[in-house]
């Protein structure tokens, strides 16, 4: 008979202090899927169902080898179990807000600690199938949201060396299993129930777009308060919009982004206000991809605009947005004005955030972060760039643009 562990056994074997609040809640169902053996470590169950949805083709032989591995673990197994059924019965952050995968020193067992997340959401691709094909979402943004099951895996490797799933793309690869992403040609689409930007936005009839900053404590260079690295101050101000019978009133967000100290007026007869904290909107994603061309880009948000209003009828978006390093305004001196990456900026209007960080070039231009700057590579013109700016001082931030 197989050994059934109590998740506080589970929890102190694997020397992880917190048992998540989602596992009591599924735990029988884990137990019972564990004692009747779980399917996709058979090699013909894998193969059969990745068959069937197409999922994964670099990577095959790999997984199948991991999960032979997995099974001679049953510790492991027992975790995969219990943590497949959290996936089918909760949301993206219920699961991840407290959840610590487990590790191993011994190299033995390294293959399959590094894949027991991918075997934990194996299950959801039948259901997340089902959910798109509800909604009739056409047959190839099925099969390129899928993709993002092994596109992960490639990530890793390309980050870290070696194949397999961290926390960090499991936690991402949540947002697929519960139907909250989607891919669409080049870009990723993201729907968010709630805008957490500390903005307002207002359009006029000729299409123009206003910013003013909302509850935000900004920095007296226009940006954030809390920008890493920026010089501690007195001189911030609070920043807020205030509504009139005739009109909105606030610090406004200027052309480049940043925040003009000095109050405008935009008259409620000339400026409607589209957008507000709180509503529901989709945020645009840049995978890992072989080409940024202008008019791919165009593709797939027109092709997004129309999927979001024909198969998601009952989620009225205020406004698509992006949440990036490629919204910060600095980069206009940094990069090349005919660039990809300057068209795809056109797109946008910027604003800041209170608080940002300054990492996100380390991981998506460089791939990972170095302790010494100097080491940085210089393959492309941005790179040089980039690495300039940080040696003489500088940083890139995440910031946001909404999408005009």
């Amino acid at each position: 008979m197989k050994k059934i562990w109590t998740l506080e056994e589970l929890y102190r074997d694997f020397q992880i202090e917190y048992i998540p609040h989602t596992f009591p809640a599924v735990y029988e169902e884990g137990v019972a899927l564990y004692r009747e053996g779980y399917p996709f470590l058979d090699p013909d169950y894998f193969r059969a169902y990745n068959q069937k949805y197409d999922v994964f083709h670099k990577y095959t032989d790999i997984i199948i080898e991991a999960g032979q591995l997995l099974a001679k673990n049953d510790q492991l197994l027992f975790f995969v179990c219990i943590l497949s059924r959290a996936v089918l019965r909760f949301g993206v952050y219920d699961i991840v807000c407290d959840l610590t995968l487990p590790s191993t020193q011994d190299p033995a067992w390294k293959l399959a600690y590094d894949f027991a997340p991918l075997y934990a959401l194996l299950p959801s691709i039948e259901r997340t199938v089902e959910r798109m094909k509800a909604r009739n979402i056409p047959q190839q943004v099925i099969h390129d949201t899928l993709s993002a099951y092994e596109g992960s895996i490639s990530t890793v490797e390309h980050r870290f060396g070696y194949p397999g799933y961290t926390g960090t793309k499991f936690s991402w690869m949540q947002l697929t299993v519960n139907n909250q992403i989607l891919s669409i040609g080049r870009l990723q689409y993201e729907l968010q129930d709630s805008f957490t930007g500390r903005i307002c936005a207002f359009r006029n009839k000729e299409g123009e777009i206003r910013i003013l900053a909302e509850n935000l404590t900004a920095h007296p260079t226009g940006m954030g308060a809390r920008y890493h690295g920026l010089p501690q101050t007195d001189d911030a101000f609070h920043c807020q919009v205030t509504e009139t019978n005739s009109c909105y009133e606030g610090y406004p967000v200027n052309s480049d982004g940043y925040i003009i100290r000095q109050k405008i007026s935009l008259p409620k007869d000339t400026w409607e206000k589209f957008l507000s904290p709180g509503d529901p909107v989709v945020s645009i994603h840049i995978p890992r991809g072989s080409s940024f061309a202008a008019q791919e880009i165009e593709a797939s948000l027109t092709e997004a605009k129309r999927i979001f209003r024909e198969c998601y009828p009952d989620f009225g978006y205020k406004a698509m947005f992006c949440h990036s390093w490629l919204m910060d305004p600095q980069l206009t001196d940094l990069i090349k004005p005919d660039s990809n990456i300057a068209a795809f900026r056109k797109n946008f209007v910027f604003y800041p955030y209170e608080e940002s960080d300054a990492d996100d070039v380390f991981v998506f231009v460089f791939s990972r972060r170095y302790d010494n700057l100097a080491d940085l590579p210089e393959d492309t013109s941005l790179m040089r760039n980039l690495k300039k700016h940080y040696l003489d001082g500088g940083y890139i931030y995440v910031t946001g643009g909404i999408l005009k």
